[in-house]
């Protein structure tokens, strides 16, 4: 059977087939400066505590007459959410298991992903196919809430104007189409609404790949530049994060127009 967990465009320091089974990080790692995989990160765990601030103040809304209190996201509930997201990440042999298993169905389904897709993407467009977010990362346990697995399209575009997002489908609680599918163009400023930083520089796994080394590395070079040029903007989108997560820890009472 074809390893198609090694992909030539993938290249490593030394030039060589990035292999993702063995070694998932790596392109990311050699390929993506430091400076902006801080940022990354540093938006990437902000974004899962507000995301956990406003699932928690919601789970625990209470009505008092024509108010509405929502409670504050205190230092035991914050740590809570968090050490519960972390533990939803699958371990060892069961994480490399269920990634490998997430990677051959997207694969297998490529034909179903891309009909989700708006029909006006021709396949000539499409340059990559990857998986991304959580699934990359872990993937999460089965059933675990906002599991969603993340499919990005990087389409042969220097614009916004192709960029397109489908969520998953559900039907009373029932997952009928599990797929995350976010399609942009190659450059910064085709990155996508309210996206700091482009996805091809985030870790991701390549499904599909039409781009050879040198367009690839070009691509991601280019990426890199203008990213680096936007740090104070970054910068200041993370101070504000901060901003909103320090005012989700506090008690929040409001006139409730549900009536």
């Amino acid at each position: 059977m074809e390893n198609f967990f090694k992909n030539m465009a993938y290249v490593d320091s030394h030039g060589e087939s990035v292999d993702f089974e063995k070694k998932r990080f790596k392109f990311w790692l050699e390929n993506v400066p430091k400076k902006i995989r801080r940022m990354e990160y540093e938006l990437s765990v902000l974004y899962r505590r507000l995301l956990n601030a406003n699932l928690y103040k919601f789970d625990n809304k209470e009505k008092h007459g024509r108010f509405l209190v929502l409670p504050a996201f205190n230092e035991e509930a914050e740590k809570l959410m968090w050490d519960q997201f972390v533990g939803s990440f699958l371990r060892g042999k069961d994480r490399i298991i269920a990634f490998d298993s997430i990677a051959n169905k997207v694969r297998e389904n490529i034909s179903v992903i891309m009909s989700e897709a708006d029909m006006s993407i021709v396949d000539e467009k499409i340059k990559i196919i990857a998986i991304g977010g959580s699934s990359f990362y872990g993937p999460r346990k089965l059933g675990e809430r906002l599991s969603d697995i993340d499919i990005h399209i990087l389409l042969d575009d220097d614009t916004d104007f192709s960029n397109f997002e489908i969520f998953p489908k559900t039907k009373e609680s029932e997952i009928i189409n599990p797929y995350h599918i976010i399609g942009t163009g190659k450059t910064d400023q085709s990155r996508g609404k309210n996206r700091q930083i482009h996805w091809l520089l985030y870790p991701h796994f390549p499904v599909l790949n039409k781009m050879n080394s040198d367009e690839l590395s070009s691509v991601i070079a280019d990426l890199s530049n203008s990213t680096i040029k936007r740090e104070g903007e970054i910068i200041n989108t993370i101070d504000k994060m901060r901003k909103r997560l320090d005012e989700l820890r506090l008690l929040d009472i409001r006139e409730n127009h549900s009536y």
